[in-house]
């Protein structure tokens, strides 16, 4: 696997390398909007506990913009609404937009809504309703841009620049290198410790964390990696306060930003997953955190 790995890995930087050596205009507002959308793919995802499936080349069809995946998957509407709203708060790309869930074989708007700039004139039907597995695009329809996102489209003009293909050179080998570096040392970090069994006991519970599992008398219960990082971290406070950003920063990393409002929602999966205990309960800290309560 690692040297198919790193080959593919070579190419990369030699495609990133050999096309620095021509000027490329930049348009940061697409940029910037193309990068919020894959975010949001990443987001729904996230929330429907698939951790690994990809999130396949956003497309601009005239200002509506296609998130499609890999894989099927299955989602809840208050669960979508929640992580496209996240990061259209966040990165300011729109302050009103529409958004599709299209089937793919029928081509069928199955859900959608509306957000507006006026939050009490938001349209989201059917809250609290689960849909089926399947496969499913998202189209997001941007019809007004948030403030930010307003005023920099008004100043293209000193925004959209040539940037010579010399400074792209170091501009993009330089983290491309650093990139490498640290796959690799993350990659050498995993191969060490893939030997060393990972049984911790919760309660009746036993959580295998390099299987991502929660063994509980004679069943598994499968974890996604984010559920089970999620719950070695709590288990290492057990009893004990965990603040919100400490979880984030831990387990989310530099995506905490964009992920903070769906912890509630991992921390919910994790409590269905856990219900068979009563001995063990996940506290919710207002305005803290969370505490993995353990009663012996």
């Amino acid at each position: 696997m690692r040297p198919r790995f790193f080959k593919s890995l070579f190419l990369f930087v030699a495609i990133i390398l050999f096309s620095a050596a021509a000027p490329v205009k930049v348009n940061p507002v697409e940029q910037h909007t193309l990068i919020a959308m894959r975010m949001i793919g990443h987001q729904i995802l996230l929330v429907s506990c698939d951790s690994t499936s990809r999130v396949m080349p956003v497309e601009n069809q005239d200002g509506r913009y296609k998130i499609h995946f890999e894989s099927n998957f299955q989602f809840n509407p208050d669960d979508l609404v929640l992580a496209i709203d996240s990061i259209m708060s966040i990165s300011h790309v729109a302050c009103h937009y529409i958004v599709e869930v299209v089937e793919c074989g029928t081509s069928k708007v199955v859900y959608g809504f509306e957000k507006k700039c006026k939050k009490q004139d938001d349209l989201i039907p059917c809250s609290s309703r689960d849909l089926h597995h399947g496969c499913f695009q998202i189209f997001i329809s941007i019809l007004e841009r948030g403030e930010f996102m307003a005023n920099a489209s008004g100043n293209s003009n000193t925004l959209s620049t040539l940037i010579p293909g010399k400074f792209l050179l170091w501009g993009q080998f330089i983290p491309v290198l650093l990139l490498i570096v640290l796959l690799y040392l993350m990659l050498r970090k995993r191969g060490k410790s893939s030997n060393q069994p990972e049984l911790i006991n919760i309660g009746k519970y036993k959580l295998d964390k390099k299987n991502m599992n929660l063994i509980f008398e004679n069943s598994r219960i499968e974890l996604t990696s984010t559920e089970s990082d999620l719950l070695a971290l709590l288990h290492e406070s057990a009893n004990d306060t965990l603040d919100r950003d400490v979880i984030l920063n831990k387990v989310w990393g530099d995506n905490g930003d964009y992920v903070g409002r769906t912890l509630d929602v991992f921390i919910s999966k994790l409590r269905a997953k856990l219900g068979s205990d009563d001995s063990v309960r996940i506290v919710n800290i207002r305005g803290k955190g969370y505490k993995l309560v353990l009663n012996d």
